[in-house]
């Protein structure tokens, strides 16, 4: 009886361990998908400042 509420108590503690690490990972993703998004807002934000310069530019001459 003993040992198999050791082995249990080990089965969990390893799954809650497993589950922590999850959590690192996502945490991660979630981090580097954060910045992916702000990369490519700001190039777009700098595709739009290009083209509305070239347009004014345009426009001018």
């Amino acid at each position: 009886m003993k040992s198999t509420v050791l082995a249990e108590e080990k089965r969990i503690q390893k799954r809650e361990k497993d589950v922590k690490l999850l959590q690192k990972e996502v945490e991660a993703i979630n981090l580097s998908a954060d910045k992916a998004v702000r990369d490519s807002e700001k190039i777009f934000t700098d595709v739009k400042q290009q083209i509305r310069s070239r347009q004014e530019s345009e426009v001018a001459h």
